[in-house]
């Protein structure tokens, strides 16, 4: 899965992964995203886009959850 994320250029390209289940948090949670790990486990990360470039994104590690538990 890193190496997954890595690779991508921009956030768009993990939408077709289905196995990482990506989406947009809500409530509390709203501007920060999720992809799942495993089973068990979702990662939580904020992403932005830098000087316009769709291609250029950081993501930031928030969270390591066991949010299915």
């Amino acid at each position: 899965m890193v190496n997954t994320l890595i690779s991508a250029n921009r956030i768009e390209d993990l939408f077709p992964l289905r196995s990482l289940n990506y989406e947009k948090l809500e409530g509390d949670m709203k501007g920060y995203e999720s992809v799942r790990v495993n089973d068990k486990y979702r990662l939580i990360i904020r992403s932005e886009t830098i000087e316009s470039k769709q291609m250029i994104t950081v993501c930031n590690i928030i969270d390591l959850t066991n949010h299915y538990k």
